[in-house]
């Protein structure tokens, strides 16, 4: 592996209403910056629905648990795809 590949750099970043100062790879930085930019339009998005009806923490519970939500199903549906090709390879055999 290459030293610089390695190399670490600060970023900072807005998320909702503090900004965060991280240390990334330059491979990671990119996807925290689209990270925090889809965390934040969530918090947007749930906050102009239920402003007049939910608590600030409740929203942002929402957002974690939406977002968690929308992982997880990805993660099963790639899991599950994984395993019908498995079975597809040996029912061919």
């Amino acid at each position: 592996m290459n030293g610089r590949q390695n190399e670490k750099k600060k970023l900072m970043v807005h998320v909702y209403d503090r900004d965060m100062e991280l240390t990334v790879s330059k491979e990671e930085e990119q996807c925290y910056i689209m990270a925090a930019k889809y965390v934040n339009k969530k918090i947007n998005a749930y906050s102009d629905y239920y402003y007049l009806h939910k608590s600030e923490t409740e929203i942002l519970n929402m957002v974690m648990l939406d977002i968690a939500f929308n992982l997880m199903k990805y993660k099963c549906a790639e899991r599950t795809s994984l395993l019908r090709r498995f079975i597809n390879l040996f029912k061919k055999h």
